[in-house]
């Protein structure tokens, strides 16, 4: 019976040892498939014309090979109403890590906001030394602007106290 009982337990032991030891399995080997980012990691917030902005969904993409960092807000209607938003996206071509990015051409501020009519309005930044993205480590800053509706450029909307926050 004590042989019994040793010989279980080593084949027990055993048998986890062996299982621990598998790899995950792959129904797809050798294809990558990319880890999804989740809209609701990170910050991203400003005062536009003074109200708050707090975005709701988050995103960011960066382009090595071309050296681009693109990053958005994006806030939902508080009635919910479909298609209607207001999104505030960064865009930096020649990204090149932390450090000031002015909006004079190094940077670039949009701001997207739509109606319950389904109409969209695009402000597009104003190029000024004083404005500008502030980056503090690869996905984490700050930044100010004002923005010019494209179709009216007297139209115009201060964007302050932006900071988004992706690591």
């Amino acid at each position: 019976m004590k042989y019994f009982i040793k010989l279980t337990a080593l084949a027990v032991v055993l048998g986890l040892g062996f299982t621990a030891c598998q790899k995950d399995y792959n129904p797809t080997p050798g294809v990558e498939v990319p880890n999804p980012q989740n809209p609701l990691n990170g910050t991203f917030s400003c005062l536009i014309d003074g109200q708050q902005f707090k975005a709701e969904a988050k995103t960011y993409s960066y382009d090595a090979d071309n050296k681009i960092l693109v990053m958005q807000g994006t806030k939902y209607a508080e009635n919910r109403a479909p298609g209607v938003y207001q999104q505030v996206v960064i865009t930096i071509p020649n990204y090149d890590g932390a450090k000031r990015y002015n909006i004079t051409g190094a940077a670039n501020i949009t701001y997207i906001s739509t109606s319950e009519q389904g109409v969209a309005s695009t402000y597009t930044a104003l190029s000024n030394e004083n404005y500008y993205v502030q980056t503090e480590g690869n996905y984490k800053g700050a930044f100010n602007v004002v923005v010019a509706n494209a179709s009216n450029n007297t139209e115009r909307i201060i964007i302050s106290e932006g900071k988004f926050n992706f690591e």
